[in-house]
């Protein structure tokens, strides 16, 4: 409690001291059930390493305090994570253990619940050479003592984007809404649900060259709870189902003096996706914890292609040719996991069986000359999901980590299944659905005194996504409904160390690293950090075999610091720099080597109900051009 008000009054190096001495005394802990959480975890222990950019130490810390039956451990870890299957599981797992966080203060960070209903305002703005984004949003939540508790939250935003030097015009409307409702001890219910929809124009029509038009919308609906047995055994339970249509009406103009030639493509596409998904866990006086759950995951997409099979004159009606295709996807897991505290060990293993099926059928019409086709592809997986890991304390604040986990992604945006074995969570950035991984990571944790912690780490994986001769790598669209949106942020996150520039699409890969870490405490109000990771990467495809994985370079280092200020401010900067690296499969399009770097100031007034934001973004990237904002927010 002491090292939560610490981060409230933005007072990192107080707040971490109580942290570790916390840590030092969780075995003696008997329930952290009475102490308040907000959306973001922020009640764990953790929470002052973040505050001042430290997540090497803080994801440390999250991990040795780690507690299955506790919201606050899995909203925290979902902010540590850099992969979006990760951060998505441990949010959904942290709403359904305690759906009273939709109604968090959205100001302080409170020590016990409280009945209340609060409300903030946000003006995002910023502009490159190439866009400018205005975004204003509304949050209210809140919650209640009626005949049950009950918790709620609503959020609604309005992006506005205009062109600069980047012909991209766009809108987008989001609305998120939660209820949560916990008629007694034993058991607690959620309902998210979400909507976005957008439309960009992209291109100049008038001008020679392609113009699109882009139009659609998304929806989802998530419902789950938690039934308790007793304080030590619980079920968890989930489904949801999503609906999506999207529209591109694509036009290649050649205009020329009196005459404008054309050729038109109209494509739609409707993915329709539904899961449900159950865990047990309990866990015995003798610090053994039992996990088992089984899920199954569905998602059918539609796809309808029409183009002109030529350039055409003004008047004319053009021959097209037609393409319609039906993905469908599904995915089964059951999994059996143990883990078990014999200090100074911690054993961890699963074992369980995961299925993944796609079947593609495409149906081709060509108009000249005249010709059908019909085209069939099945993808069919079946392996054992297991996981061993073990952690090693050496002494109080040393410690080393390691597992080896093999996983096939599923069809779902996230799991109730446990995500990381030993402390190392699936590493989910080079994977997506129906792809298999199988990893060993090595890791060691050394708090080297109260102000500097150290880590090195080792990974090697391998990486099979599913990839059709027809059309490359397959389900690599994002999943768009976020999860991220059911929590006021207090403070902005730092950078995470092993976040990617993009999603690296390949078809199969090894992947073999190291890295290290050093964060240090200079001064009571400054905090610095350090990153390098050298990264070996070989494409085993046979179309493009021996090139480097996308978006990942050999070296990769950055620096950066925390520096807290008078009058409840802060300042955060990181520089990063990359070696040379491909944005394509082919490696044919090259990402020079550069710095990029960012900046952040923040700063509260009026008993924390106004804050400031102001931020640089791709400062030194060479290939980006330089991005800055404002983030003004009212909270009542």
């Amino acid at each position: 409690m002491a090292s939560q008000m610490h981060v409230d009054a933005l007072e990192p190096a107080a707040a971490i001291d109580e942290a570790r001495e916390a840590v030092r005394l969780m075995p003696y802990l008997k329930s952290l059930n009475q102490l308040a959480n907000n959306q973001a975890g922020g009640a764990n222990l953790g929470s002052a390493m973040s505050f001042f950019g430290m997540e090497s130490w803080a994801r440390h810390m999250a991990q040795e305090s780690y507690l299955p039956l506790w919201a606050g451990s899995h909203l925290f870890l979902a902010d540590r994570y850099a992969g979006d299957f990760t951060r998505r599981s441990e949010l959904l797992q942290g709403f359904l253990l305690d759906p009273a966080v939709f109604g968090a203060p959205n100001r302080y960070q409170p020590l016990v619940e409280t009945p209340g209903h609060t409300a903030a305002l946000s003006m995002r703005a910023n502009r490159s050479d190439d866009l400018k984004l205005t975004e204003p949003v509304l949050t209210i939540n809140g919650s209640a003592q009626l005949p049950t508790a009950v918790s709620y939250f609503g959020e609604f935003i309005d992006t506005r984007i205009r062109p600069g030097n980047t012909a991209l015009s766009a809108n987008a409307r989001v609305a998120t809404i939660a209820l949560g409702v916990r008629p007694g001890w034993d058991r607690g219910f959620f309902l998210y649900a979400n909507r976005l929809s957008a439309d960009a124009d992209i291109g100049d029509r008038n001008v020679t060259g392609l113009f699109q038009q882009v139009d659609g919308y998304n929806n989802r609906v998530d419902a789950g709870g938690n039934f308790k047995l007793d304080a030590r055994s619980q079920f968890w339970f989930k489904a949801g189902a999503g609906d999506e249509r999207s529209t591109v009406a694509e036009k290649v103009s050649i205009i020329l003096p009196g005459l404008t030639l054309g050729r038109a493509t109209d494509f739609v596409t409707k993915p329709r996706s539904s899961d449900a998904q159950l865990r047990f866990t309990h866990l015995t006086e003798g610090g053994r914890e039992w996990t088992a759950g089984a899920e199954v995951a569905r998602l059918r997409t539609t796809n309808a292609l029409l183009q002109d099979a030529s350039i055409n004159f003004p008047g004319g009606t053009p021959l097209r040719n037609a393409l319609d295709s039906t993905d469908r996807d599904r995915s089964v897991l059951a999994y059996i996991q143990l883990r078990q505290d014999l200090s100074p060990w911690t054993l961890e293993g699963s074992l369980g069986w995961a299925g993944y099926r796609k079947d593609r059928d495409f149906h081709i019409v060509i108009a000249s000359p005249p010709g059908v086709a019909d085209i069939h592809e099945t993808f069919d997986r079946n392996r054992a999901h297991a996981a061993a890991g073990a952690v090693f304390r050496l002494q109080q604040g040393q410690l080393v980590r390691g597992a080896c986990q093999a996983w096939t992604r599923p069809a779902s945006a996230g799991t109730l299944a446990p995500v990381a074995v030993a402390g190392v969570p699936l590493d989910d950035r080079l994977v997506f659905a129906g792809g298999r991984q199988s990893r060993c990571h090595a890791r060691m944790e050394w708090e080297a005194s109260a102000t500097t912690f150290l880590t090195a780490s080792l990974d090697g994986q391998r990486i099979d996504n599913i990839a059709s001769t027809l059309d490359g790598v397959l389900n690599t669209r994002a999943d768009v409904t976020n999860l991220d949106r059911l929590r006021n942020r207090l403070l902005p996150l730092p950078p995470k160390p092993d976040a990617l520039e993009d999603t690296p699409v390949f078809s199969r890969a090894t992947v073999t690293s190291g890295a290290v870490s050093l964060e240090h405490i200079v001064t009571r109000n400054l905090a610095a950090r350090f990153n390098y990771a050298y990264t070996d990467s070989r494409n085993t495809y046979d179309a493009f075999r021996g090139n480097h994985v996308p978006y990942l370079p050999r070296h990769t280092a950055s620096m950066g610091a925390t520096w807290t200020l008078a009058g409840r401010s802060y300042v955060s900067a990181q520089a990063v720099w990359r070696g040379l690296r491909f944005s394509d499969e082919t490696n044919t399009a090259p990402i020079a080597p550069g710095w990029d770097a960012q900046v952040r100031a923040v700063v509260e007034f009026d008993q924390k109900r106004w804050t400031l934001e102001a931020y640089a973004l791709n400062l030194l990237k060479k290939e980006a051009s330089d991005v800055f904002g404002v983030i003004a927010t009212y909270r009542f």
